[in-house]
């Protein structure tokens, strides 16, 4: 052994059972931390936790708040989001430019038909909660003056589609309208709605 462990070792053999006890509790005592350590040990693992804690509230408030635009995307989207069927727009005899709009809803039974006059005025009528099977027909009437639309419109998933032919004068602002189904009209005027020859005679009249 190296002289200076050899010397060591002299030395415990030398001690009494007392003095030994005393050595390995000392001993003991120095392979624990001290307090300064223990101090040391106990503000990181404090610092970790609070850290944490910060870092874990901080990731809650942010995935709230992209929840809460998640939500408010989709609710937007479900109300909001909507397709072009059919539209046109030309100018009328006058040389204004007037037009017609067929909007369907992506995810609710919903359809607006909206015209446009030409000046800052249009009208917008909502078809809701029917839907639209085809465009059978559009034409324009009278050098522009006026609109016709032949819609098949669907009132459920489980009834099969029923007529609605519109015409709209651009230029008197008069809409008719032919159809089994009450569209935008109250059902209290049905005394009073357009029967299919009559709206042909309205047709004829603007020269279809």
């Amino acid at each position: 052994m190296i002289a200076p462990v050899e010397e060591i070792v002299s030395r415990i053999d030398q001690l009494t059972k007392e003095e030994l006890n005393e050595l390995e509790k000392t001993l003991a005592n120095r392979e624990k931390p001290g307090e300064e350590h223990q101090r040391l040990v106990n503000a990181i693992e404090k610092t970790s936790k609070e850290r944490f804690g910060d870092w874990w509230r901080k990731a809650l408030k942010i995935g709230i708040v992209l929840g809460l635009l998640a939500l408010g995307f989709i609710i937007i989207t479900y109300f909001t989001r909507r397709e072009a069927l059919a539209e046109s727009t030309r100018k009328d005899e006058f040389g204004a430019d007037v037009g017609y709009k067929v909007e369907q809803y992506r995810y609710r039974d919903r359809v607006l038909l909206s015209f446009n006059s030409g000046s800052a005025s249009s009208l917008v009528y909502d078809l809701s909660p029917l839907s639209i099977d085809k465009m059978v027909q559009q034409s324009w009437l009278s050098n522009g003056r006026a609109i016709y639309l032949n819609l098949s419109v669907k009132p459920d998933s489980k009834t099969a589609a029923l007529p609605a032919r519109i015409i709209h004068d651009f230029q008197r602002g008069e809409i008719y309208v032919y159809s089994p189904l009450s569209l935008w009209r109250p059902n209290s005027s049905t005394n009073r709605w357009m029967s299919e020859a009559e709206f042909d005679g309205v047709l004829a009249r603007f020269g279809q």
